[in-house]
């Protein structure tokens, strides 16, 4: 599972409009999309489809309403404002984790690729 940092400004608007702290924000975004994969996965697995297929997961993405991804946002503050010194603990160790996490390293060639031109001397 690959969750990506969540946005700085989207972080900002979610402590303000649920009125925590920023800290509290991100570990509750990072919170719901670990939430929203377990839920795909367990819809996944109870339709026969392959967990790992993205499109099928998109669609599945796609027919939830705002609704749904607010009840998942919700429930995750909810949890985080009500044991904040019992629930951050393993989250907090999940976002450390994360940071530290190298990423995948490019695709790309490390050194740059030979042709066949004569090299040019100047003198």
């Amino acid at each position: 599972m690959n969750i990506p940092f969540p946005h700085p400004l989207h972080v900002l608007d979610i402590a303000s409009r649920y009125a925590v702290t920023e800290q509290q924000a991100e570990v509750a975004i990072t919170w719901a999309a670990v939430d929203t994969v377990c839920m795909w996965e367990d819809y996944a697995r109870a339709n026969g489809l392959d967990e790992s297929d993205g499109d099928a997961m998109e669609t599945w993405g796609a027919k939830r309403t705002p609704e749904d991804h607010r009840a998942v946002l919700d429930t995750a503050i909810a949890n985080i404002t009500n044991g904040a010194h019992i629930v951050l603990d393993p989250v907090d160790e999940l976002l450390c984790e994360v940071r530290r996490t190298v990423a995948p390293a490019s695709t790309r060639l490390t050194r740059p690729m030979r042709t066949n031109r004569p090299r040019i001397r100047i003198r």
